[in-house]
């Protein structure tokens, strides 16, 4: 029987274009889904997160500052009341330098002024998760297992201070955020450094710029009022040296990354979170993360001095990262 004449019999090269267009048509469909499904669950943290910070915040109280004042937010608290003490034309660098009392740069103040619509607390959490949310948006780029940087112990430390170092972390991914250069320098320069461009050098010069026009002395109050700031080194607190053998790796951008980390000076957990950009597998992420918290079990059961901080920082923070390191194969490195 010959077929109905209208009927249009495709050709091998006409089924061809027609499955590849088709499995191109599901690619994108599925990179769609998972572009969603990525901001869904950076969403769900920044809500958990925000709302956990709110517990941990509300279950405090305030905070009494060695000067007297009453503020809340833990540190982000400072630059929210010195954001709010600016704007009433009070200076945030009036107080004289302290053991215990380390004001933040003045971009830091700037920051904070979009959460003054708020109540101290609520935007200490808000701007917490959002900063999370930026946080694991940008961690999930590339698959899910790297979420499992939120279980180490700098993340929660971070969480119950109000910290910066999320936000700074998120500046891997994010080059606008190479602002926090000016809010937290000894942290976020390595973050920045291993991976300029010209984004991240407009946005930092970009937002110095504006907080020198706003505030043109701001730089000389600051540093007359940090004299009291403690910090430790982990590359000369030992067993930090031990941090130079990450130059054998050189050709790796990790071994950089960690070596730079090394010599600005920290001060608590929180500051190690940016070493969790290191790991690269699910099971180097769970390894490390878990081990990191050697350092919360150490801290329950003895002291709290920045002396004594250090060693065991660079004991489960850094020692570890460099283990990661020191143990791929040099064509993982050129990959």
């Amino acid at each position: 029987m010959q077929p109905f004449q209208g009927t249009c019999v495709p050709s091998n090269i006409t089924q061809t274009r027609f499955i590849l267009f088709s499995g191109l048509k599901q690619l994108l469909a599925w990179e769609h889904f998972y572009r969603n499904r990525r901001l869904f669950v950076s969403l769900a943290i920044a809500l958990v997160s925000g709302a956990l910070c709110w517990g941990v915040l509300h279950a405090r109280g305030p905070t009494t500052s060695v000067f007297g004042g009453i503020y809340y937010g833990a540190d982000f608290g400072w630059s929210y009341n010195a954001a709010r003490e600016f704007l009433a034309g009070l200076d945030p660098y009036r107080f004289p330098p302290f053991i215990n009392y380390t004001p933040y740069p003045f971009p830091a103040v700037l920051a904070a002024m979009p959460f003054l619509i708020l109540p101290s607390t609520i935007g200490a959490a808000a701007f917490f998760g959002l900063s999370s949310g930026f946080m694991s948006y940008g961690l999930t780029k590339n698959g899910w297992s790297k979420l499992w940087a939120f279980g180490c112990c700098p993340y929660w430390t971070a969480l119950q201070w109000v910290q910066w170092t999320p936000l700074i972390f998120a500046a891997a991914f994010f080059p606008i955020l190479a602002l926090t250069v000016c809010i937290k320098p000894n942290i976020a320069l390595p973050v920045v450094l291993t991976r300029l461009n010209k984004i991240m050098v407009l946005s930092a010069f970009g937002f110095l710029v504006v907080s020198l026009v706003v505030f043109p002395t701001w730089p000389l109050h600051w540093l007359k009022s940090i004299g009291g700031y403690q910090s430790y080194f982990a590359l000369v607190t030992l067993p930090g040296p031990l941090l130079l053998l990450a130059l054998k790796r050189w050709r790796d951008p990790d071994a950089k990354f960690l070596l730079l980390a090394s010599v600005f000076p920290q001060r608590w957990f929180y500051d190690a979170l940016i070493l969790w950009l290191i790991p690269k597998t699910r099971k180097e992420m769970l390894y490390t993360a878990a081990f990191s918290w050697v350092a919360f079990a150490w801290m329950l059961m003895d002291g709290r001095e920045i002396i004594e901080v250090g060693p065991i920082c660079v004991i489960s923070f850094h020692l570890p990262m460099l283990l990661l390191i020191m143990r791929r194969k040099n064509s993982t490195i050129e990959n």
